[in-house]
C-alpha cells in the first residue's frame, strides 16, 4: 500500500492527496453518525464484571494470552463462555 511506504507530505505532493467534495464531506459526516450510533448500541446491551486477581496470577495470564496473541479479556471472556457451555450441556 502506498500510505505504508510514504508519508502524507510525499503523498500530497505526488498528487494523491486532494480537498474532499461536498459530496465526499456529506459521506463521511454520515458515515460518523452510522459509526456512533452502531457503537452506542453494542455498548448499550453490555455490562461488565470485574475478576480480582493476585499480581502473579494476572502475569502469568497475560503472558499465557499474549503468547496466544490475544487480548488478556478476551481470552477470559472465551474461557468462561466455554465453560458456561460446558456447563449447561451437562444440565
Amino acid at each position: 500500500m502506498i500510505i505504508e511506504k510514504n508519508g502524507l507530505d510525499e503523498l500530497e505532493a505526488a498528487g494523491y492527496v486532494h480537498e474532499l467534495t461536498p459530496a465526499e464531506e456529506k459521506e463521511m459526516d454520515q458515515l460518523a453518525v452510522e459509526c456512533e450510533a452502531r457503537a452506542a448500541a453494542r455498548k448499550a446491551g453490555r455490562t461488565q464484571l470485574n475478576l480480582a486477581m493476585s499480581a502473579d496470577q494476572l502475569e502469568r495470564f497475560t503472558r499465557y494470552a499474549n503468547r496466544k496473541h490475544i487480548p488478556p479479556s478476551t481470552l477470559a471472556k472465551a474461557w468462561i463462555l466455554e465453560r458456561f457451555d460446558q456447563e449447561a450441556k451437562k444440565a
